[in-house]
């Protein structure tokens, strides 16, 4: 991906962006190695929590926003 998708939750205009709680968590994931990825490329047909396959992605806002929350701290 080289840009976050329209309705990222990551971008300031989305209607229903993450609370702070959720991205928080999120951030704590991606900054121990965890991979966050794209809601549009995750299966969720059978479940509600999704499945990451071989063609997920990860996300790029996860990505920007990890890179501009690291910047602040230095």
């Amino acid at each position: 991906m080289k840009q976050p998708c329209f309705d990222c939750p990551f971008r300031k205009s989305v209607a229903y962006a993450l609370s702070p709680e959720k991205a928080h968590d999120i951030l704590q994931a991606i900054t121990h190695d965890k991979a966050f990825h794209c809601h549009k490329t995750v299966d969720y047909s059978d479940s509600h929590e999704g499945r990451v396959t071989s063609e997920s992605k990860l996300c790029f806002g996860a990505v920007l926003f990890l890179g501009n929350t690291v910047k602040e701290f230095q």
